[in-house]
């Protein structure tokens, strides 16, 4: 499920677990606090793994090449342009490489006509 929320461009900031036997524990603040920090932190800080950047990588390639219902939404949310679904801190060596890949996998993909 983590992968899934990934590709979708949500922050991976951890989880909150129990088991049957420990159910009824009151969710202490400790397990919450990096989900807190995710949601109030700025985008712009953010930095997304090259994982990440793949995923969003494929992601777009999909859209414009296979999905075309997928490249209307990407068009109108701005992504076709982007590094990332939103502007955030990206190490040079990351963006490089997932523009590579990107350039790589667009060029293998055949488009797929409706």
């Amino acid at each position: 499920m983590d992968n899934v929320a990934i590709q979708w461009g949500a922050f991976p900031t951890d989880n909150i677990s129990r088991k049957v036997t420990t159910v009824k524990e009151k969710v202490q603040p400790k397990e919450y606090e990096n989900f807190v920090k995710h949601i109030m932190m700025d985008k712009k800080l953010y930095k997304p793994s090259i994982e990440q950047l793949i995923y969003f990588s494929v992601s777009k390639v999909l859209a414009l090449k296979v999905i075309k219902r997928d490249a209307k939404y990407w068009e109108d949310k701005g992504w076709l342009s982007k590094n990332y679904f939103y502007d955030s801190k990206i190490n040079i060596f990351k963006k490089v490489i997932a523009n590579r890949f990107y350039k790589m996998l667009y060029k293998k993909v055949n488009r797929v006509e409706e």
